[in-house]
């Protein structure tokens, strides 16, 4: 896993491929599993946050019950996915910049 961002501060969202998923994709109005894992840019030597080992989490995409980066990162994969994403600080939420995993389970 790495935690280090391509640029510090973040100025913009991105996201990479690690592991490309089959079947349908996930898009705005999905009703979607998954996992999630990473840390803020601050803490670059081990994850905050980790739910692999927990059941997967369920949302619809588009309704921003969850982490709007997150949920933007999840559009476009297929279950057995894994994507990078690097969110920048959001000052409405609070949140750092981040370095987060998203392995999509099921749609």
């Amino acid at each position: 896993v790495n935690l280090v961002p391509s640029a510090n501060p973040l100025t913009e969202s991105s996201f990479e491929e690690v592991v490309l998923g089959t079947g349908p994709v996930a898009k705005e109005g999905s009703s979607v599993l998954f996992h999630f894992y990473g840390s803020p840019v601050t803490n670059q030597d081990s994850l905050k946050w980790d739910t692999r080992g927990e059941d997967p989490l369920e949302i619809a995409i588009g309704e921003n019950r969850f982490h709007s980066g997150i949920e933007d990162g999840l559009i476009g994969m297929s279950p057995g996915g894994i994507r990078r994403l690097e969110i920048p600080a959001n000052e409405e939420d609070g949140n750092p910049d981040e370095v987060i995993y998203v392995q999509l389970v099921d749609i």
